[in-house]
C-alpha cells in the first residue's frame, strides 16, 4: 500500500527510541518481541485489516487552531512505529491509525496526563456529497471544541481495560425505522455479558459501518424488507458481495424509498438520527443495480460505525464520561487538501 507523504526515518529523529521488551509500558495488547523490541499486532475483528510493528517514543510538535496560536512540543510520546499494515480502506492511501481510546497510550491519555487537552476530543466526519472537494476536517481537543451546550448527550459506560474497557461503550436501548419504535428490539439485546465479555455497544470511528448484535439485526432487517416491499423494492434473493441485505435496483432510482434509522440511548432524549441516504449503498454485481443496506449483523458486539456518523459532531468527555452529538455541516469545519 502507497503511504501518503515519506517514511519515517528513525535514524534521523535525534529523540526516537524503540520501546524496550522490558519496559513497564510493554504489556498487554503489546506483546515482546525479537531482539528486545516491545512489538504492537493489532487486529480489527470486524472488517480484517491490521497493523504490525514496533512500540516506539519520540517528540511531537502540534500545531496551533489559528493564526497566533501557540505551538505545543510533546517529549517522549508513545506510538506505533508500524512496518507491515493490511486491509486499511483509504483509497488506497497509507495515513496511519490514531488511538483515541481509554488505553494509558492511547493519543488523547497521554496528552490528557501531561493536561493539554481537558480530556475531552472531537470529530466531525464529512458528508458524502462533499468528498469531491477534497478537502480534509480536524481532530479537535479541548478549548479548541466548539460549543456543544445545544447537543444531546450519553454516559460513556466504564469497563476495565482487562475486558475491553479501552473501547467507548454507550448503553444503547432501542431503534427506531422511519420514525417508528421497533419494540421488539429491546435493551437486553445491547447489554454485555460479563462472563463471556461479548455484547454492548461501543462506538468506533475504525469501523466503516455500524454493526449489531444478531438478534436486533434480524428485527430491523425484516423491517427494512417490509418497509420496501411495501412500496414496489423487492430485496435480492442473497447476500450481494459483502452485504447480507440488498434490493434490487439503482440508488438514484428508489432513493425516495429509503427509510430513516434512529439509535436511542439512555436517557431517552439521547437519540442518534442516521439520515437515510447514509443506510444505503450502491452496488453493481453481474451487470445488475442493487442498493445494499449498510448495516450488518456481528455477534461479538454491537458497533456504531464511522458511515453513520457523518455530518454530526461528536465530542467525547472523559473526565465527566460523556459523549455529546449534534448535527452539523462537517464540511465547514475544514480545509482544502494540502493546506496547513
Amino acid at each position: 500500500m502507497k503511504q501518503e507523504g515519506s517514511i519515517f526515518n528513525t535514524a534521523v529523529s535525534p529523540h526516537y527510541h524503540a520501546i524496550a521488551s522490558t519496559d513497564h509500558r510493554c504489556t498487554a495488547p503489546y506483546k515482546r518481541g525479537s531482539r528486545g523490541r516491545c512489538i504492537f499486532d493489532v487486529k480489527y475483528q470486524y472488517h480484517g485489516s491490521s497493523a504490525q510493528g514496533f512500540l516506539s517514543t519520540d517528540n511531537f510538535v502540534f500545531d496551533g487552531s489559528g493564526p497566533g496560536s501557540p505551538i505545543s512540543s510533546v517529549d517522549g510520546l508513545v506510538f506505533g512505529c508500524a512496518h507491515s499494515t493490511h486491509q486499511f480502506g483509504n483509497h488506497g492511501v497509507w495515513a496511519g491509525v490514531m488511538s483515541l481510546d481509554r488505553h494509558p497510550t492511547s493519543l488523547i491519555r497521554q496528552l490528557s496526563d501531561r493536561g493539554l487537552t481537558a480530556s475531552r476530543f472531537s470529530y466531525c466526519l464529512v458528508g458524502k456529497e462533499h468528498e469531491h472537494l477534497h478537502r480534509r476536517g480536524f481532530l479537535r481537543f479541548g478549548a479548541d471544541i466548539p460549543d456543544q451546550s445545544h447537543a444531546r448527550s450519553t454516559a460513556l459506560l466504564h469497563r476495565e481495560l482487562a475486558q475491553g474497557g479501552g473501547m467507548y461503550y454507550v448503553h444503547l436501548v432501542g431503534i427506531s425505522l422511519g420514525g417508528r419504535r421497533l419494540t421488539a428490539i429491546t435493551p437486553a439485546m445491547f447489554e454485555r455479558d460479563p462472563r463471556t465479555l461479548r455484547g454492548g455497544c461501543t462506538i468506533d470511528v475504525g469501523t466503516a459501518y455500524t454493526v449489531l448484535a444478531p438478534a436486533a439485526y434480524h428485527v430491523l432487517a425484516a423491517e427494512v424488507v417490509a418497509h420496501m416491499q411495501s412500496r414496489g423494492v423487492h430485496c435480492a434473493p442473497g447476500p450481494v458481495q459483502n452485504f447480507e441485505l440488498c434490493f434490487r435496483g439503482a440508488c438514484d432510482s428508489i432513493r425516495a424509498h429509503f427509510p430513516s434509522v434512529t439509535l436511542h440511548f439512555y436517557p431517552e432524549s439521547a437519540a442518534l438520527f442516521i439520515k437515510p441516504e447514509l443506510l444505503f449503498m450502491a452496488v453493481t454485481h453481474q451487470h445488475t443495480h442493487y442498493a445494499c443496506f449498510t448495516v450488518a449483523s456481528y455477534a461479538e458486539r454491537s458497533v456504531i460505525g464511522a458511515g453513520h456518523m457523518l455530518d454530526t459532531r461528536f465530542t467525547f468527555d472523559l473526565q465527566h464520561d460523556r459523549l455529546f452529538f449534534a448535527p452539523e455541516d462537517c464540511h465547514l469545519d475544514t480545509s482544502a487538501v494540502g493546506m496547513t
